[in-house]
């Protein structure tokens, strides 16, 4: 009598368990839509790279510089808050994703905001946990961009937002303002100046000790996924990409700065030079009057 057959079903094809490959979840790609985020620096940075295709150990490497603790701190934060979770390897799935990425790199790439004025934008800033001290003159926002209307226009919305405003342009405008006594609470960086890239000046702040801790929100026409990496691997707390919103930048240096909109918006007594004032910001009824 011909031995019985049986058949047994093979559990699906992967190409590493202990390599395993993540991707964000709806929910993880919604907190990137959503402008700010209260995850910390290397948890905002991974949930960025996550687009997969990539194995962990190769994102692991490419985020050495967090350090392993911290890498690992950041995936489980992105998994207990249902932001990432693990993807089968199916090889034929992540050859599809892989050139979905290169056919259509902006449409599949999670955290780029479809913008109704001009092709796509990137807005992702990191709320700050406390506000920064309050001072006399309102607290100072050093905007670095070379572009005279478009530095005017930021210019104009953060002084009417309590903002003592000083600009800069190129290189020795930078140098000249960043070694001024005051320091400032808030860098706004174009990523591309006539004479030094801006992200080449992002990680010198970040290497410097008495500006290390300055909130700096990238404000730049780069919107592909690897110029958001190379600022928030920098050090950046937000990216804002050209053409922007202006309610959406008020939103990005409020959240960066950690003031809250809500208290900002109460009244408060004025004082002799003409400002509203609560703990947080100054509100100036006597026009845009700028720093010197």
């Amino acid at each position: 009598m011909p031995g019985r057959i049986t058949m047994t079903q093979n559990p699906q094809p992967v190409f590493s368990t202990a390599d395993p490959i993540y991707s964000a979840t709806a929910a993880g790609q919604q907190e990137l839509r959503g402008r700010v985020t209260d995850l910390d620096g290397v948890a905002l940075e991974l949930l960025v790279r996550l687009d997969g295709t990539q194995a962990i150990s190769t994102l692991k490497g490419a985020m050495a510089a967090a350090g392993a603790a911290a890498f690992e701190s950041a995936l489980a934060t992105l998994v207990r808050r249902g932001l990432a979770a693990p993807k089968a390897a199916d090889p034929m799935a992540i050859s599809f994703d892989e050139q979905l990425l290169r056919l259509t790199p902006q449409l599949s790439r999670p955290g780029t905001v479809r913008s109704s004025a001009d092709g796509f934008a990137v807005s992702l800033v990191r709320r700050r946990r406390q506000p920064p001290p309050a001072r006399a003159g309102g607290l100072i926002a050093v905007v670095v961009e070379d572009d005279p209307v478009l530095s005017k226009f930021i210019e104009c919305f953060l002084a009417l937002d309590g903002f003592e405003v000083r600009l800069a342009a190129d290189r020795a405008g930078i140098v000249a303002q960043m070694n001024r006594p005051e320091r400032p609470d808030i860098v706004l960086l174009d990523g591309t100046l006539p004479d030094v890239d801006g992200f080449h000046v992002l990680r010198k702040l970040r290497a410097h000790p008495r500006l290390c801790n300055v909130p700096i929100v990238m404000l730049t026409g780069r919107s592909s996924r690897e110029a958001v990496i190379d600022a928030l691997s920098g050090g950046a707390d937000g990216y804002v990409t050209k053409p922007f919103d202006a309610e959406d930048l008020t939103k990005a240096v409020r959240a960066a700065c950690g003031l809250d909109a809500a208290v900002a918006q109460q009244p408060a007594a004025g004082n002799s030079r003409g400002e509203q004032r609560n703990d947080n910001w100054a509100m100036s009824t006597m026009g845009l009057r700028l720093a010197a």
